[in-house]
């Protein structure tokens, strides 16, 4: 299979119970996305791939178009044939991308304030996400 293209957006997409995707073909899961979002067939038939990961028992979507991807993450159940199925969508971070942990942050900041946070300490690093963990009974 060829690879999906590079700069696209990649949304993940995983049933919460009761489809195995090993069942339904491709075609079938595209057809039931876009109906579900509303979607004409034919505008993201000749831009948007899917892939479904059998292993996992989730599918990808990769696509060019922005306001797509959001459509895509945003959905929140799919009706392949006469059953509605509940899904959990996201995007995941780029290929190049790594994890940390961030250290001597403070409790009660809000979202806004941790990136600045982040960014300000790390001008050459493009931060896609940071958000502060929970505290543990330990940490107390």
């Amino acid at each position: 299979m060829p690879r999906l293209p590079v700069d696209d957006y990649k949304v993940v997409v995983r049933p919460r119970v009761g489809l195995s995707l090993r069942a339904v073909a491709t075609p079938t899961i595209f057809t039931a996305v876009c109906r579900g979002l509303g979607l004409n067939y034919q505008e993201p038939l000749n831009t948007d791939r899917l892939r479904v990961n059998p292993v996992n028992d989730t599918f990808t979507i990769s696509t060019p178009v922005d306001t797509r991807a959001q459509k895509y993450v945003a959905m929140m159940n799919l009706q392949p044939k006469d059953q509605i199925l509940e899904m959990s969508a996201y995007l995941p971070p780029p290929d190049d991308s790594a994890r940390g942990i961030i250290y001597q942050t403070h409790s009660g900041e809000n979202y806004k304030e941790i990136m600045d946070g982040v960014n300000l300490f790390n001008p050459t690093l493009p931060i896609v996400d940071a958000q502060q963990l929970e505290r543990s009974p330990q940490s107390s």
